[in-house]
This record gives C-alpha cells, sequence and structure tokens, in this order.
C-alpha cells in the first residue's frame, strides 16, 4: 500500500522501530509482567513505548497483515498501553490480499488529518484531558 510514502506526502514524519536502539527496546519490553516471547511483538512494543516516553511521536499506526494471531494480541497491548499511559492516538491498519486501497487511503487520510487538528488545537486538549 505504500504506507511510508503516502505518509510523507501528507507531510508526516515517520519513525519506524527500526529507528529505535535495541538497548531502549529491550528496557521498555522488561517492563512487562512476562517476557514476551515474539521477537517482533517485543520490537514493537517497547519501540512504541520508547517513542512515546520520549515525546517523539504524535500518533501511532500499526500495519498488520491479519486481523488475529500474534499481531492482534501485540497491537491490543500497545495500544492500551500508549493510550492509558500516554493518551497518544493509535490506529491498526490491517491489510490483507482482499484490502481496497480505497478504503485503506481514507483511513490513512482521517487519521493523519485528526492528527493535524491536535496539534492546531493543544490548548483545547490539555484543559479538556
Amino acid at each position: 500500500m505504500d504506507l511510508l510514502r503516502k505518509l510523507t506526502d501528507h507531510g508526516v514524519d515517520v519513525r519506524t522501530i527500526e529507528a529505535v536502539e535495541e538497548v531502549d527496546i529491550n528496557r521498555q519490553a522488561s517492563t512487562l509482567p512476562k517476557p514476551m516471547f515474539w521477537n517482533h511483538g517485543r520490537m514493537a512494543y517497547g519501540a512504541a513505548l520508547h517513542m512515546a516516553e520520549r515525546g517523539e511521536v504524535e500518533g501511532f499506526i500499526c500495519l498488520s497483515s491479519f486481523g488475529c494471531g500474534i499481531d492482534s494480541f501485540v497491537n491490543d497491548l500497545i495500544e492500551r498501553h500508549i493510550r492509558r499511559r500516554y493518551g497518544i492516538p493509535f490506529i491498526t491498519m490491517t491489510i490483507d490480499e482482499h484490502s481496497g486501497e480505497a478504503g485503506f487511503n481514507t483511513r490513512l487520510e482521517a487519521f493523519v488529518d485528526m492528527l493535524k487538528w491536535r496539534r492546531q488545537n493543544e490548548d483545547y486538549i490539555s484543559a479538556s484531558g
């Protein structure tokens, strides 16, 4: 779906899991009550919490190839912690061979528009939140 290019075209500065150092990922992942068995899940969880803690992001997009399985569990875990601890917007975009690009683009554009609105209305959000 060419997500990174689409985000860049919308003026979004993109950060990915790969931008976070392993030591920072492991520090955040170690806060879980039990060790994460899945390497990608550990990396996603640790990187997301690291970026949120440092105030490096205004929103999170989790791209998933399935609505079930490991991705759904890990994405839900990340979303709960991100929303509870940091109040940062979060969306999961699930794609498979049946996903239509028009619907994907609409959801992506709505999420980016919401992030821009939040940035313009930070004072309102802080006072009400």
